[in-house]
């Protein structure tokens, strides 16, 4: 339950800053790591979102498993981690978002569990992280989403 209210945030934050006509859908199965398919209006340019979100208070940081199975290796599935506050009832000012692609790079040598990839980023310093060029404001997610749909 917990990870749908993430996901439902997420898209909201896409709505709602997306003043370049994105929509948002959420499939109602989820067993491809689907978790929210982004279309820009007028046109058949998709990205799909997996959604993986933390929740804890501030002492903690961003720590998220994601099964290998459910990451699809194109620049348009984009991996979000957000970080839900529960001190102060939202997500954390700032979110990760990930095209497939470069997360498989950045995990391929962290296997802790076969078939998973884990991500690890602490709050105190998130932009010092090796995942920190992908380190947005949660604002800017509609904008990053079109950034990748606009690409080539």
């Amino acid at each position: 339950q917990k990870g749908d209210i993430a996901e439902a945030r997420v898209a909201e934050l896409i709505t709602l800053y997306g003043d370049t006509g994105l929509s948002c859908y959420r499939p109602i199965s989820d067993d491809e790591g689907i978790d929210i398919i982004v279309k820009k209006r007028g046109v058949l340019e998709v990205a799909y979102i997996q959604v993986k979100s933390t929740f804890g208070d501030k002492n903690n940081g961003f720590v998220s498993t994601v099964k290998e199975k459910t990451i699809i290796n194109k620049r348009r599935m984009l991996m979000v981690f957000v970080y839900f506050d529960l001190t102060d009832g939202d997500i954390h000012e700032h979110v990760f978002c990930i095209p497939a692609p470069e997360f498989l790079k950045l995990t391929a040598n962290e296997n802790k569990q076969p078939g998973q990839r884990t991500f690890t980023v602490g709050l105190n310093r998130p932009d010092q992280s090796k995942y920190a060029k992908f380190l947005i404001e949660k604002r800017e997610l509609a904008n990053k989403v079109l950034e990748i749909l606009n690409e080539t």
